[in-house]
């Protein structure tokens, strides 16, 4: 994934293509993809958002979150009056590190289901095996969802404590 001088992600940038381009002999593949680009283009230069933006809401605002945040840390232009330089800069590593963990992916899970699928397409859904495989896949995907929101949670309610603090 690219990336730019502020090591943000170029996920939800105004010229982020969704879908690369395809062989030649996809041509009107290729047209689509790129009408649809520019449509997204124009409507995030005129309304601020694209529609594919709002399809994914949370992750585009959590991507968006944890971008600033890193800019705001690496150009320390700024901080609040309330606190020193040193000290904000530990508050803005803590809401980074919550925003890191608020967008990962539990790939442990995805092998979980995957092997749940597996045992599932084989051996059926009755089986004992496949229980299993589903209960431990559905025990992983809810801990791990608790760990995400409880950090999406800290998160905002860090960044609504310092909102009016958060410039550059």
């Amino acid at each position: 994934m690219k990336k730019d001088k502020y090591n943000r992600n170029d996920n939800f940038s105004l010229f982020h293509k969704r879908f690369p381009l395809k062989h030649i002999w996809g041509i009107k593949e290729n047209i689509l993809c790129i009408v649809d680009d520019i449509k997204v283009l124009r409507q995030r230069a005129k309304y601020g958002i694209s529609k594919r933006d709002t399809w994914d809401f949370n992750s585009y605002l959590l991507t968006i979150i944890e971008n600033a945040l890193k800019v705001l840390e690496q150009d320390r232009v700024g901080y609040p009056l309330f606190c020193t330089d040193e000290e904000w800069q530990v508050k803005l590593q803590y809401m980074r590190k919550l925003s890191e963990i608020s967008n990962m992916e539990n790939d442990y899970a995805l092998e979980l289901f995957d092997k749940y699928m597996n045992l599932g397409f084989e051996f059926g859904e009755d089986d004992e095996r496949v229980k299993k495989a589903k209960n431990e896949w559905l025990e992983e995907e809810r801990a791990f969802d608790r760990t995400v929101n409880s950090a999406r949670y800290k998160l905002l309610k860090e960044i609504t404590k310092y909102i009016d603090e958060l410039w550059d």
